[in-house]
């Protein structure tokens, strides 16, 4: 099944990008769509100076003051190659950049745009986002943003999925959050008391950094690695309970279910979280 690329997964991506292309003049460019051409002259010889995200937004900072800003939705994908082992693939390509070395490929997103730096701030997308699951904030910054008026009369498992409120998270990491949070998902945040919004937003944190940094395991990560050694597939172990419906918690043993919030799949525990 196709799964929109998350926080950790676009952060990676730009760590990558970042890795191969930082303060290197770029050889060649080239977008699909036409209202992007006249950059492709405009960009050709400039490095890149700055790989970053924001929400699943990828943002590449260019040495003239012109950022290229792309959202992969569902079925837009990188691939990071040295130049000339170009990627095996049917799928439609939007961008190509080039240094001496890599080549850096965007299939399939139709969300891309370049804009001056200046304007970054006013991008339709951007200024909508809501606290950042990879950025730095008081506890007393997350409890006024999160625990208002607009956010308080929704499910919680509703929200993780809304841009507005915690940007980066989606699918498999809102599953994860909420089992480790023990919140129902259909709580409402008004339900909830301020030190357990702001667990929620710090256990968010945690396992988008845990994703990022260990190729998407959210599970515990003593639990994965014994499960691993036992010859368990990675999607066995992955998670604790995302995909896991039938199965036995791990924390009780009571078995784990799955629903549909906001038109997705949620996994969660009918006794840890009840």
């Amino acid at each position: 099944m196709m799964r929109m690329p998350e926080g950790p997964e676009i952060k990676k991506v730009a760590q990558s990008i970042e890795r191969r292309f930082l303060n290197t003049p770029l050889t060649a460019l080239f977008f699909k769509f036409s209202f992007l051409k006249s950059y492709e002259e405009e960009l050709e010889g400039q490095s890149i100076v700055r790989v970053d995200s924001k929400g699943k937004a990828l943002l590449i900072h260019f040495n003239n003051d012109w950022v290229m800003y792309s959202h992969n939705q569902l079925y837009g994908k990188w691939f990071i190659k040295k130049n000339g082992q170009d990627p095996k693939t049917n799928r439609d390509l939007r961008v190509k950049l080039q240094n001496k070395d890599y080549s850096a490929f965007l299939y399939s997103a139709s969300d891309i745009d370049v804009l001056h730096k200046d304007d970054l701030a006013q991008h339709s997308y951007l200024v909508k986002l809501g606290l950042d699951v990879f950025d730095s904030y008081t506890d007393k910054e997350v409890i006024d943003y999160l625990y208002t008026k607009k956010f308080l009369n929704r499910w919680v498992g509703n929200l993780l999925l809304d841009q507005e409120f915690i940007a980066g998270m989606g699918n498999y990491l809102r599953s994860e959050a909420l089992f480790f949070s023990k919140i129902h998902p259909y709580e409402k945040l008004k339900a909830l008391s301020k030190e357990q919004v702001l667990n929620l937003y710090r256990t968010c944190q945690r396992l988008s950094l845990q994703s990022l940094e260990h190729r998407g395991v959210t599970n515990d990560l003593k639990r994965a690695e014994g499960l691993k050694q036992k010859g368990f597939s990675r999607r066995k172990y992955r998670h604790a309970v995302f995909t896991r419906v039938g199965e036995n918690c791990y924390a009780c043993r009571a078995k784990i279910e799955k629903i549909n919030v906001a038109s997705r799949r949620l996994y969660y525990c009918p006794r840890c979280q009840s």
